[in-house]
């Protein structure tokens, strides 16, 4: 692996860079300085802070930001002197640290002795207290963080030259349990962010030079829904809804470490076709990226994928705060950086070519069709506190994906939103005026059709009182087409037109069979022949807010374009 970004960045690769850099212009001089003086009043309690320092020093390697270069020996003093003292999430921090300390040592940015000083202190570390989530029995089988400390150990002992390799192989021990029948992880409530991250970590653990007794389990394990995720990435780039951390700038670059990881491995198996449409879809995520977070001014770019002001914390967890989160985005930009293999070149990512339908294990119930340049990812049972039942997304190709629907709406949201939300909302149906985004779905049926200019899933729900509604969506060139029935009452559809960012205002317009939404260059039409209801209700995602009209009728056309386009 490649620690020195001064030499032999590709093209490629030079995005991911790109991408650390956007993150860190996010923190202005009196940001950081404010972030310096509350750890050093308060204590290290947490791992936005390493992050900070961390990606700091491997810019500087390469002479990005050497401005800062005061500021970051002081937070890596703060950080070595502190992480063998206390416990403050050391599991994300130690192998950012060490990976720091290599690259900087690999550049000669930082003196021998001052990089000798910061070595011994992280010599003087015990795994079994230091980190905060331990595997100690063989029936322990915790969340991702040990994922996280297993890495951080790895990287302590290539740093420092000293490791617990005992404690490593407990560690990933313990997490090859957690993986569900398609090979994707199964991180509490199944977030598609944790399964994704999980997976990247456990492959760069691999890369990093992990050959302990699960080395081969473990290879099996993270490359075996490589093509089931790459055909989960949306159209535009996007990695899929789904739970917590999501809809965050750092979740792409998140997809790129797998992408980048996975592909290397399959290099090392001769299977490089494979590896090519990795590389394809890692270069869809980075590309999505960097148009997003390069359209906002430094001082208003934030972590959420909304333009609300980043103290606000819409669309945050508690936990997903800017300080923590907006660093984020270059740590896992470095992840995919330092594992980025030339031994493939980049292929048409699968999300590129479309035409397919795929259904991830029930635990992670989502269903997903690529056709005609457009995306639609369902939720068949969602997390209340996250999503909503339904066709939760729905994106085309080369078009802004927050002018239809990118996340659906929860009805007891766990991260704040603009307004509350009156229920769970999605592009639905609802019986006698009563939405439907709260029961579950049954897939029926996937139907290819037209010579494969269509794909068509349908699906079954049942509604309290008894009665079910069945449910058709044709996806193509042309958009989507919806259609719902059911025996027992009069059914509606639900339809979620966006008007709000944060910031800037959609231009909303309704008449006789449509209505219509135009944001940043591109309209989303929705076309019927049922009657609209006058009044809309607000519904809050992440992205913003959104207008839910009711359409009384049991079809529903929506077709994305480019302005201008759909009168063309």
């Amino acid at each position: 692996m490649d620690l020195n970004i001064r030499t032999g960045i590709s093209a490629g690769k030079d995005r991911y860079i790109k991408i650390m850099e956007l993150s860190l212009s996010a923190y202005g001089e009196r940001d950081i300085d404010a972030y310096i003086a509350r750890v050093e009043s308060e204590g290290l309690s947490e791992h936005g802070f390493p992050r900070l320092g961390a990606n700091i020093g491997i810019l500087n390697s390469a002479g990005i930001r050497t401005d800062l270069r005061d500021r970051f020996l002081r937070i890596m003093d703060i950080c070595t002197l502190s992480m063998p003292r206390v416990s403050a999430a050391n599991d994300f921090s130690v192998r950012e640290i060490c990976a720091c300390i290599l690259a900087c040592e690999a550049a000669g940015t930082v003196s021998r002795s001052v990089i000798g000083t910061w070595k011994e202190r992280l010599r003087d570390f015990d795994p079994l207290a230091r980190y905060d989530v331990v595997v100690r029995t063989p029936e322990d089988c915790p969340n991702n963080w040990a994922v996280f400390g297993a890495l951080s150990e790895l990287w302590r002992g290539k740093c420092c030259g000293v490791r617990d390799d005992a404690f490593i192989d407990r560690q990933i021990a313990s997490q090859l349990r957690r993986f569900d029948e398609a090979g994707m992880y199964r991180d509490p409530h199944e977030p598609m962010q944790y399964d994704l991250m999980t997976r990247a970590l456990l492959a760069c653990m691999l890369l990093d030079g992990y050959d302990g007794r699960f080395a081969s389990e473990l290879r099996e394990k993270v490359l075996e829904a490589s093509e089931l995720t790459a055909k989960l990435q949306s159209v535009t780039g996007e990695m899929p809804f789904g739970g917590r951390s999501n809809q965050m700038y750092l979740n792409e670059p998140v997809s790129c470490a797998y992408f980048e990881a996975a592909a290397s491995l399959l290099c090392a198996d001769g299977r490089k076709d494979e590896a090519g449409r990795l590389k394809g879809a890692a270069e869809l995520a980075s590309e999505y990226t960097l148009r997003r977070m390069s359209a906002a001014e430094p001082s208003e770019l934030t972590h959420v994928k909304n333009r609300y002001p980043r103290q606000s914390g819409i669309g945050c967890e508690k936990y997903a705060y800017f300080d923590k989160y907006m660093i984020t985005a270059a740590s896992n930009a470095y992840l995919a950086y330092s594992h980025a293999n030339a031994g493939a070149d980049p292929l048409p990512a699968y999300a590129t070519d479309g035409g397919f339908a795929v259904v991830t294990g029930p635990r992670f119930h989502k269903a997903a069709v690529n056709c005609g340049g457009y995306f639609a990812e369902f939720d068949t049972d969602a997390d209340p506190h996250y999503d909503a039942t339904g066709l939760g997304r729905l994106q085309k190709s080369g078009c802004t994906p927050f002018v239809c629907l990118s996340v659906p709406f929860p009805s007891d949201p766990r991260y704040r939103t603009d307004l509350p939300n009156p229920g769970p909302m999605a592009i639905c149906p609802a019986l006698d005026g009563k939405p439907a985004a709260a029961c579950p779905m049954r897939l029926i049926s996937k139907e290819v059709t037209d010579e494969g200019r269509i794909i068509t899933l349908r699906f079954e729900r049942s509604v309290p009182g008894g009665a079910s509604v069945s449910e058709e969506y044709g996806i193509g060139a042309d958009g989507l087409l919806m259609r719902a029935a059911s025996r027992s009452g009069r059914v509606s559809l639900m339809i979620p037109v966006f008007e709000f960012d944060g910031r800037s205002y959609a231009a909303v317009t309704a008449g006789d069979g449509y209505v219509r939404t135009e944001f940043e260059g591109s309209v989303c039409e929705y076309s019927f022949d049922g009657e609209l209801s006058p009044a809309y209700t607000y519904y809050c995602n992440r992205n913003g807010r959104y207008r839910v009209y009711e359409m009384r009728g049991d079809t529903l056309r929506i077709r994305i374009e480019k302005a201008g386009a759909e009168r063309s």
